[in-house]
């Protein structure tokens, strides 16, 4: 389960980047092979074309939320 300590260092570490796309994932459903959360950042500057493969639902919020 993700807590506020979880998100704040999710926020600290984008912010340390110019643009990213920062998800969590644990445990085996979530395709992990550790049983522990693991934060993942993707700088966009390393995506051709800084474009995501994500859902468009997904790209709306975050582009309302910008």
């Amino acid at each position: 389960m993700l807590n506020v300590s979880d998100f704040e260092a999710m926020c600290i570490t984008m912010k340390a980047l110019d643009k990213s796309f920062a998800f969590y994932n644990a445990g085996s459903k979530a395709g992990s092979s550790q049983p522990h959360k693991h934060i993942q950042v993707i700088p966009l500057t390393n995506i051709p074309g800084q474009q995501i493969p994500i859902d468009e639902r997904v790209k709306d919020a975050m582009t309302r939320a910008e």
